[in-house]
């Protein structure tokens, strides 16, 4: 099968661009679909569910962690019940955490007199005849995992499932331009993969589909290309855990989106999550950033994928991003930029039934041509009519 008509058929829908603006319109996708995500009912719905969780404390989140390092959603026994409508399963074991209690510590009263609060009406409160102290005591909740019973309501998918067109050709082509090694092994946690700047190397958990296991490993790449905390200490930036995992997820639905996948249903939720507000401003001050990796990865993996075209390519990307930044300039004359355009090389043309003539090789090539020439056209006669009226 020839390169460019499997690359049409994955991004039909960016047919005729440079690279450069397809991640540029997938950029405007991807902060589009979180926006609808953000206003929809189904969001609200979760938010309202999830509100009913507790935070707990930084001493609490190390417990819960040292207990049961898969954890998600933690809730007390009854809590269980009566919030979520969902029952402790029979043998489950608890984890136990500390839970603040109010302890008054009666002291005796000296003097005539015994002091009382007044509220703000005027009118005398109960007698202060000690002061309030906060205690500690343990407590024991279990993880959604222990439960069983009525759904929580959910935005996206947990994971991804099916096929992806010649996967071990993208797989090979990952480990080749990943920055650190990639390994596949099982993961104890319920986490999918990681990147480890310690031991400079991603491990990304093993019988995974293969949509999510490529979803995983792009986004465990970007981690290391953006987030090495060396790199960042050499840039001088400081960025948050929101905005890392911001970043690389953001990341993962433009490469995937390039070479036809769709991962909005895992991707855009798990971005909104890690948004700290609606107005997500960590998608916003990161969008440059994310472009600029997104479209090297994708380079790179079409370098190493189909090194046959890569000379081929890289011409095709210089024409047609000379003939939009032309456009973006509202420049009138393209003669310069049609007569640059390559000749359609016949060799790798058939002919069809009709007698039609389809060429691989240089057909968005000629789209671009067949584009600018028509662009051209109509800028000669919105000039001549200009003319026209000033005569």
């Amino acid at each position: 099968m020839a390169y460019n008509r499997r690359y049409r058929s994955q991004t039909g829908k960016y047919h005729g661009m440079s690279r450069q603006k397809k991640v540029s319109r997938i950029t405007k996708r991807l902060e589009q679909g979180i926006t609808d995500l953000f206003t929809s009912e189904n969001y609200k719905k979760y938010l309202h569910t999830m509100g009913k969780f507790r935070h707990y404390s930084f001493s609490n989140t190390i417990l819960i962690a040292l207990q049961k390092p898969d954890a998600t959603l933690v809730a007390g026994y009854k809590s269980w019940q009566k919030n979520f409508h969902r029952q402790v399963k029979k043998g489950e074991k608890g984890i136990t955490i500390f839970a603040p209690i109010m302890v008054k510590d009666k002291k005796e009263q000296s003097g005539p007199e015994v002091r009382k609060d007044t509220d703000i009406d005027g009118k005398q409160e109960r007698e202060d005849a000690g002061q309030t102290a906060v205690r500690y005591t343990t407590a024991t909740v279990f993880d959604i995992s222990q439960t069983e019973g009525e759904p929580l309501p959910s935005v996206g998918v947990d994971e991804l499932y099916g096929k992806v067109p010649d996967y071990d050709r993208f797989m090979d082509a990952m480990m080749q331009v990943s920055p650190v090694p990639v390994f596949f092994d099982d993961i104890p946690s319920s986490a999918k993969g990681y990147f480890s700047p310690k031991e400079n190397k991603i491990c990304i958990r093993q019988g995974m589909s293969e949509m999510q296991t490529m979803k995983t490993c792009i986004h465990e790449m970007t981690h290391a290309e953006m987030h090495d905390r060396q790199k960042l200490k050499e840039e001088g930036r400081k960025i948050s855990r929101e905005t890392a995992e911001v970043e690389a997820e953001s990341v993962v639905y433009i490469v995937c989106e390039y070479f036809g996948l769709d991962t909005s249903e895992y991707s855009f939720p798990y971005i909104a999550g890690w948004s700290s507000s609606q107005e997500m401003k960590e998608l916003k001050a990161s969008m440059d950033r994310i472009r600029t990796i997104a479209d090297g990865m994708i380079g790179d993996l079409c370098r190493v994928m189909y090194p046959e075209h890569s000379r081929e390519h890289a011409e095709k990307e210089n024409y047609l991003r000379t003939a939009e930044d032309m456009l973006e300039q509202n420049d009138n004359s393209l003669d310069g930029i049609i007569n640059n355009l390559p000749i359609q090389d016949n060799s790798d043309c058939v002919v069809d039934a009709d007698g039609k003539q389809t060429c691989d090789i240089h057909e968005e090539l000629l789209n671009a041509r067949q584009t600018c020439e028509k662009i051209n056209s109509g800028s000669r006669e919105e000039k001549q009519k200009e003319e026209l009226s000033i005569e």
